[in-house]
């Protein structure tokens, strides 16, 4: 190789050198570019409660599959979660009812379990979440009753299963029993509504005219935690501060909610399971410390055609303390094909409250 021809390659491989290192130096800074503001979106939502809830709150959403769209209840605005696969006009879908103090994205894990091969439903309950009807107005329970009804014609189903947790479950009970021919299968997990034979301290409380779910502050929002979850999940701070200012927020319209169905929760359902014609699912766990345990066999003796299950390390959020167990009933009731084996009721009309714990 002649030196003219050497010089020329030394040339063109150093420039191709510096070239690549050039090329790599606006990689590396883009990439410190983009960690950096990572780095700084992360401190600031860390710093931002509110802004960390619903970052979060949608990253775990579109995660499950879910999507939030707006219903016209009434003429007030519904947020609602929606999934799983596109479904026939005469499909029937899936509704979730969430608890007192809580939201649609409470329901997110039972909804994974069955999107699949169903449609889901998860709305805001007027009061609760981001439902627009939330402020100086107090439905009572035949008002919520009516605003399920609205919502299935709003959504356009025909018939739907339900899946109530909690009050949420009370609401979903007084429902299928007021209308029996819209409801193909409903499932209650720890249900409210009935007086338990056995009374924790949280009916106690209860019955004094208290509200154990109370938030004024965030001392009582580590309580209700620790109250409705036998193994409470971990809450990054943000989380945390975020639901303590909503509960903050809204607690004077959670009281005057509470106000208006105490009766309905602590015995309103008992009369109306006669009138339940739906298969019905329902779930307590042994260790629950909101809704007794001894409260499944007032549901089982009230409901014509039942299928009790007791889970022994459960606890009121049933679906997130035991959720292998809970999954494999939900699926097995409200996915599989043919009859589910039920228990029969043992009575058709309305008996008087069951004997508490210490009567005859």
């Amino acid at each position: 190789m002649s030196s003219a021809a050497t010089s020329q390659y030394v040339r063109t491989r150093a420039a191709r050198r510096g070239l690549v290192w050039r090329i790599m130096r606006v990689l590396l800074l883009g990439a410190g570019t983009l960690l950096a503001l990572a780095v700084t979106a992360g401190i600031v939502l860390w710093n931002w409660p509110r802004g960390f809830h619903a970052t979060a709150t949608w990253a775990f959403r579109t995660l499950q599959g879910l999507s939030l769209e707006s219903i016209d209840v009434g003429g007030w605005d519904a947020p609602a979660l929606r999934g799983g696969p596109e479904s026939p006009a005469d499909a029937v879908p899936v509704v979730f009812l969430h608890g007192f103090g809580t939201s649609k994205e409470a329901m997110t894990m039972p909804m994974s379990w069955v999107k699949s091969s169903r449609r889901v439903w998860a709305p805001d309950l007027p009061g609760f979440g981001d439902h627009d009807l939330c402020h100086g107005q107090a439905f009572g329970p035949e008002e919520y009753v009516q605003w399920i009804e609205g919502f299935r014609t709003a959504i356009g189903a025909e018939r739907m299963d339900i899946v109530g947790t909690s009050m949420g479950g009370a609401f979903a009970a007084a429902y299928a029993a007021e209308h029996p021919d819209r409801v193909r299968r409903l499932v209650l997990l720890a249900p409210a509504g009935v007086d338990p034979p056995v009374r924790t301290d949280f009916m106690r409380a209860a019955d004094r005219g208290e509200n154990p779910l109370d938030n004024a502050a965030g001392e009582d929002f580590d309580r209700v935690v620790t109250t409705v979850f036998l193994r409470p999940p971990p809450i990054p701070a943000p989380f945390r501060q975020a639901m303590i200012d909503r509960a903050v927020g809204r607690r004077a319209d959670w009281l005057a909610i509470v106000d208006r169905i105490r009766p309905f929760l602590l015995d309103g359902v008992r009369p109306l399971l006669p009138a339940i014609d739906a298969p019905t699912l329902v779930i307590f766990g042994a260790r629950d410390a909101v809704t007794d345990p001894s409260m499944l066999a007032v549901f089982a003796r009230g409901i014509a055609r039942v299928k009790p299950v007791l889970i022994p390390d459960g606890g009121h959020v049933i679906f997130a303390d035991s959720p292998r167990e809970v999954a494999g009933e939900l699926r097995s009731f409200l996915l599989e094909d043919g009859d589910v084996p039920l228990m029969q009721g043992q009575a058709r009309e309305p008996a008087g409250p069951p004997p508490r714990e210490g009567q005859p």
